[in-house]
């Protein structure tokens, strides 16, 4: 895969490396294996994508004369994404978004998609893969609901808290964040008012006990960024929670967000320190980590988790929010549904791999900035927190300068630019996380809602402009102030 090849490429496509640079031959080869997977699960594919193989099989440093191997990865990872999108669209636009009834709606693989209006559709077949990709412990039941994006999937179980009575003006209207993230908190806003309450706490130590007062519904984030980075500890959370006094622990709902850290979090660690009642909703994003690198199409993942593992409690939660999903419209669409078939996609073994990729090149890049700095007051990311803890990771960093105005923000971006430019470095411009290329953005947060940073997030990629943004980024680390940034020279016609 992307940190470690695959035995079926290697046997079949190489025997030798054909690139030079070891973290591009590991590319070249795992997209030549998630082509194959593509051929394999949907196999009147393999013309369309035919000259692709040919291309990227036949990708060596010899052929690379007017561009870099890197630069023809690039190119050949957004025409494999393109291919396969083309394919599973062409599959799912012969059906109408409410088909008749002699139609019968399938997916790129074959398999049938019964609905009486897109709202209502169920992907049951991606939610069967979820039972590998995210099993219940021993001792659990579990069960698992798509959306169409994770915040989709956290308004519905806010909906349910609510109609279940665990978050609820009489009992328990107060909800504890111990996390971060800006549309969370834009959502908690829209739901709350009058006697519902919600409020953030570094982390969920005080059992519930901070902001309005105890608290039964608690949404964590293993892994958040504000003035600092904080990593959840586990064993404070148990020392507390567990406490034969805490009266809230044998009813309460936990949320657990794992957007950043992917499979990193041990939510079987986490789930042992809790009572019997308690009921676990895992939910992230599968946009960002799940999708080698290629942002295929929006989704929710969320996995309810109860104790007992012949309780149907979980899966009757489950049913509860599919309709809800429908009811809400925050499900997939079948042209979304046909695009996750991608065979990758909920494979638990690639999103290991994977996000390991990633998290190692975003820890490579903090730690090369760890020492003192004169152009930056803050280099953030989780090792610092906790180096020891197996979860303390993230598919970024968080920069800040000292002289932190919009100008030398400005400033500092255009200087990352010229340097990529001159040194011919893979470097975008742009949001999000968890892209096989590297990219960075001067992210203003919302009034209140902290001071702007700098977001590097180094994707999966190895090769030379990992290192290259990586010995840039040290440099201009060590330059004493703003002044001394490198700057794109003015031609004589501009003058």
């Amino acid at each position: 895969m992307i940190g470690q090849t695959t035995s079926r490429v290697a046997d079949t496509h190489s025997v030798a490396p054909q690139l030079s640079d070891a973290g591009c031959e590991r590319e070249r080869r795992d997209l030549l294996e998630l082509g194959e997977q593509i051929v394999a699960r949907v196999p009147a594919s393999r013309l369309a994508f035919q000259s692709w193989f040919d291309a990227t099989r036949g990708l060596s440093d010899e052929a690379c004369v007017t561009f870099t191997p890197e630069a023809a990865l690039a190119r050949l990872a957004a025409e494999f994404r393109r291919l396969w999108l083309k394919v599973a669209h062409k599959t799912a636009d012969q059906h109408m978004r409410s088909p008749h009834h002699a139609d019968a709606p399938i997916t790129p693989s074959g398999a049938e998609v019964p609905y009486g209006y897109e709202r209502e559709i169920r992907p049951t077949v991606l939610e069967e893969r979820c039972t590998r990709y995210a099993p219940a412990p021993a001792g659990w039941s579990a069960a698992h609901v798509l959306f169409s994006s994770a915040q989709g999937g956290l308004a519905s179980v806010l909906h349910w808290a609510q109609e279940d009575g665990i978050w609820t003006v009489d009992g328990a209207p107060h909800l504890t964040l111990a996390g971060n993230y800006f549309e969370t908190q834009d959502l908690f806003g829209l739901f709350c008012g009058g006697e519902l309450t919600w409020s953030k706490a570094k982390s969920l130590e005080p059992a519930g006990r901070t902001g309005g007062g105890p608290s039964r519904v608690m949404l964590i984030e293993p892994v958040f960024y504000d003035d600092g980075v904080n990593v959840f500890d586990i064993d404070a959370f148990r020392r507390v929670w567990a406490n034969a006094d805490n009266p809230e622990r044998e009813t309460a709902l936990f949320v657990i967000d794992t957007t950043l850290t992917g499979p990193a979090f041990p939510l079987d660690e986490f789930l042992a320190a809790l009572h019997p009642g308690s009921i676990v909703i895992q939910i992230h994003s599968g946009l960002k980590l799940d999708q080698a690198g290629l942002e295929l199409a929006s989704v929710g993942i969320a996995s309810i988790f109860c104790a007992d593992a012949k309780s149907p409690r979980a899966a009757e939660i489950a049913e509860r929010l599919r309709k809800i999903r429908t009811a809400t419209g925050v499900g997939l669409t079948l042209d979304e549904i046909s695009v996750l078939e991608a065979p990758w996609f909920l494979d638990q073994g690639y999103f290991r791999r994977y996000t390991q990729a990633v998290f190692k090149n975003n820890a490579a890049l903090a730690t090369a900035l760890s020492g003192k700095s004169s152009l930056f007051a803050q280099v953030l990311h989780p090792e610092f927190a906790r180096a020891d803890c197996p979860w303390a990771q993230a598919p970024y960093c968080v920069l800040r300068l000292r002289d932190a105005t919009p100008e030398n923000y400005e400033l500092l971006e255009r200087a990352i630019e010229t340097e990529c430019e001159r040194r011919g470095l893979l470097f975008d411009r742009g949001g999000s996380f968890g892209f096989r290329s590297h990219r960075y953005e001067t992210v203003t947060p919302a009034v209140g809602r902290g001071d702007r940073f700098l977001r590097i997030a180094m994707g999966a990629r190895g090769g030379p402009s990992l290192n290259g943004i990586i010995e840039l980024m040290r440099e201009l680390s060590a330059l004493p102030s703003v002044d001394k940034l490198p700057q794109r020279k003015q031609s004589n016609a501009a003058r």
